[in-house]
């Protein structure tokens, strides 16, 4: 007796075959992704919450600076001011408080790039130590430059990468620009576990003056 049931064809199952196939490639792209934005955002969060107090005491005491000596203008890898008090005659602002100096540098420590801060009482502005010498306190480990442009696209153009502080008179403050963790891939880090910060501080400047 003939059986009216036919087995599959070489042609249909290369079909099924192709058709498994991308649905298992489209699959494994989604979660490529999905792992991707998973480690991303784990990366990030890990270097954020290392850092973060560190870096919210430097802008809190920018916004309460009332004097720039570095940079002058321009650019600079170092911060250097002062807390009430003006160059600008050389006068306390508030003789009933005290007057803080600050100098911000980066130096590398084992290898790894740390931002630094030095302070001081009375005396506005404060003379630079070598960044690493005695005396300082860690605001941030893993200080890096933020990347030039283009970087965004692919994440390989990431060298070199801007100055971290930069003077802006127009508004009275100073523009901040870095990387927290190394901004660029390696064979260890494929994806970059960095968090990229470029933000601007109003400073408190009561006379607005460019000796400050």
């Amino acid at each position: 007796m003939n059986s009216k049931h036919r087995g599959v064809t070489l042609l249909e199952l290369l079909i099924a075959l192709a058709l498994s196939s991308l649905i298992l490639m489209a699959v494994m792209e989604v979660s490529t992704n999905m792992i991707r934005q998973h480690m991303e955002g784990s990366a990030k969060g890990s270097v954020t919450g290392e850092n973060l107090y560190g870096l919210m005491l430097m802008n809190r005491q920018l916004q309460d600076a009332s004097s720039l000596a570095v940079p002058a203008a321009g650019t600079s890898d170092v911060l250097n001011g002062c807390e009430n008090y003006s160059r600008q005659g050389g006068v306390v602002i508030d003789p009933s408080r005290g007057v803080k100096a600050f100098h911000y540098c980066m130096a590398s420590i084992g290898g790894v790039p740390f931002l630094l801060r030095y302070a001081r009482n009375g005396l506005c502005p404060m003379p630079a130590p070598a960044c690493g010498s005695a005396g300082y306190e860690v605001i941030a480990r893993g200080f890096y430059r933020y990347p030039p442009a283009g970087y965004a696209a692919n994440k390989s153009n990431c060298t070199p990468g801007l100055s971290f502080f930069a003077r802006a008179d127009d508004f009275g403050g100073v523009e901040l620009r870095y990387a927290v963790g190394d901004p660029c891939p390696t064979v260890r880090a494929p994806i970059p576990r960095t968090v990229l910060v470029r933000t601007s501080i109003k400073m408190n400047k009561p006379y607005n003056s460019p000796a400050d």
